[in-house]
């Protein structure tokens, strides 16, 4: 059975590419286009740098020193800029050929689990924060107006629903009791009453 290996290199959904070790692209697949807006020619024409976010460049030219010694790359991420501004996150596969001065390589585009990784840490340090919140609040006395049921927090005086929002980032809305409710139909017909009978 004979396979087009350049149907698997033009349709494939993972970017695919050769590169050389002087830094520059020898051959992309329309993958890269697709996913990056950039040409082709403009990705063979730059040097592979300029594509890299600047925080990205070190650690970048240390891969780069690597697959030069031989070393192959594996799940090596970088930034990479996208034509229409911003930039996407990529997790690279690459192995080398010193003796050509080639490596092939295969990125695939992470920016939405690098999102969702990001939002999963800053809920996680949310939690930790309240959690060190809530222990030291149980470390503590809290203070109970027992006129007006309110809170005593670093010497102000607050409600119990600003408290808990204020700490826990609770949010409330107010409706009102059965018991509440029976007791206020009661006296409004009490009151009621009495007003029929002074008139």
């Amino acid at each position: 059975m004979n396979f087009n290996l350049d149907n698997f290199f033009n349709y494939s959904l993972d970017m695919l590419c050769i590169a050389g070790l002087d830094g520059f692209f020898k051959l992309v697949n329309p993958a890269f286009t697709m996913e990056l807006g950039w040409s082709q020619e403009e990705l063979l024409t730059k040097p592979i740098l300029e594509f890299v976010h600047k925080d990205d460049v070190d650690e970048t030219i240390n891969e780069i020193r690597n697959l030069k010694a031989g070393i192959p790359s594996v799940s090596f991420e970088n930034r990479f800029n996208i034509k229409i501004g911003g930039y996407k996150n990529l997790n690279w596969t690459a192995f080398p050929e010193p003796e050509s001065g080639l490596y092939y390589g295969v990125a695939r585009d992470t920016t939405s689990k690098k999102i969702e990784e990001n939002k999963r840490e800053q809920l996680l340090k949310k939690l930790n924060n309240q959690h060190s919140e809530i222990e030291q609040l149980n470390d503590e006395l809290i203070t109970v107006c027992s006129w007006t049921k309110k809170i005593k927090d670093k010497g102000q005086w607050i409600s119990f629903e600003d408290f808990l929002e204020k700490h826990f980032n609770i949010k409330f809305t107010h409706g009102i009791s059965e018991e509440a409710y029976s007791k206020f139909m009661v006296d409004f017909k009490n009151k009621y009453k009495n007003y029929k009978q002074e008139k």
